[in-house]
């Protein structure tokens, strides 16, 4: 189908298009900026337009691929092997800085001012945005014995939470999730935070996601959704999911005043933002990897799509899975009541009612 042909998809959304796209299935971290649509394709980094899905640029990546592209300022910035930024509009490289190892497994972040990202040597950067300049740059951990990854950076005002992967014994079959408040301007800490004690495999594997005072994050092999406050970094509340099985590749979604989880126990869960108490629990038809707010709906990618009712929970449709022969292989890109996401050999562009 082509712009203009709009279709009905499952759940009330409107199918805005369904563009092709080459190794689409070997597609990973989009983004947007609300001007375009970014993406990892195949070890390049393209740009696609939000109302068609035309490759607008692309751009052959350096070795190591990102895990995070970070949209700021007229630029897209990553890590991998090195850190980099290429203009959005073109695609032109800008400037690319070396690290001391392995970045591509975190989730980056970044602001009008800076790009950060951290290592496999647990090495957090802040360069500056506009031409690279190393601004400051932070070993955690460094005492401990089994070592460790730095999962994922989140900025918010003039704090950048660091949430590390902590290996508490050999080939990393135990550890927990350790989390730093560090100061945006100079790399100081603040306040950690240490999720289980060492006995078991209690990881974070993603970046924490602010919602107002609070950092959500998933223990994702404990299946377990908790938040924390971001003055202090004590725990606010914790909510497990099914007991056998992880949870999902992202933290909790949120608006207005709740949150969204769902694990691969087949659940999708919505959650009271202060409290964490369960507002309603529904069940699809596969593990849950991706989850995305769009409009009046609940996009849940679990082998295909899954549209709830975000206010009740109640599944309105479901499509874009093995009927089809179709996988969704990303996380969903939700720009305004708009929604993206990258299938096998398909970019789709949904419109969700409001």
């Amino acid at each position: 189908m082509t712009s203009g042909q709009r279709q009905s998809g499952p759940g009330g959304l409107d199918v805005l298009f369904r563009a092709p796209v080459e190794r689409a299935g070997n597609t990973f971290v989009p983004a947007s900026d609300g001007q375009r649509l970014y993406a990892d394709v195949d070890r390049r980094i393209e740009a696609f337009d939000l109302q068609t899905g035309a490759r607008l640029w692309s751009y052959q990546r350096p070795p190591g691929g990102p895990s995070a592209l970070v949209v700021r300022g007229g630029r897209v910035m990553f890590a991998g092997d090195s850190a980099v930024a290429v203009d959005a509009a073109t695609g032109r490289e800008i400037w690319r800085r070396e690290l001391d190892s392995y970045a591509g497994f975190t989730e980056s972040d970044g602001d009008a001012d800076a790009f950060y990202t951290g290592t496999e040597q647990r090495s957090i950067y802040a360069f500056r945005a506009t031409d690279g300049a190393l601004l400051w740059r932070r070993q955690l951990g460094a005492d401990w014995p089994h070592g460790g990854i730095v999962r994922g950076i989140t900025v918010s005002g003039d704090t950048v939470y660091a949430v590390l992967e902590h290996n508490t014994g050999i080939n990393a079959y135990i550890g927990t999730g350790d989390v730093f408040a560090l100061d945006r301007h100079t790399g100081a800490i603040h306040w950690t935070y240490r999720n289980g004690d060492g006995t078991r495999l209690s990881i974070f594997q993603s970046a924490g996601r602010v919602a107002g005072g609070l950092l959500l994050l998933s223990a994702n092999w404990d299946n377990e959704f908790l938040a924390l406050n971001r003055a202090s970094g004590t725990e606010a509340w914790r909510v497990r999911g099914g007991l056998t099985f992880s949870g999902p590749q992202e933290a909790p979604e949120h608006r207005r005043g709740v949150a969204y989880v769902g694990s691969h126990d087949q659940h999708a869960l919505a959650l009271d933002l202060a409290t964490g108490r369960e507002l309603w629990k529904t069940r699809v038809q596969a593990g849950v990897n991706w989850l995305g707010v769009c409009g009046s709906r609940l996009l849940v990618g679990a082998s295909g799509l899954h549209v709830l009712d975000l206010a009740s929970g109640r599944v309105l449709g479901h499509g874009y899975g093995s009927e089809s022969n179709e996988v969704l292989g990303t996380d969903f890109v939700v720009v305004g009541n708009r929604a993206y996401v990258f299938g096998i050999g398909h970019l789709y562009g949904f419109e969700c009612p409001t």
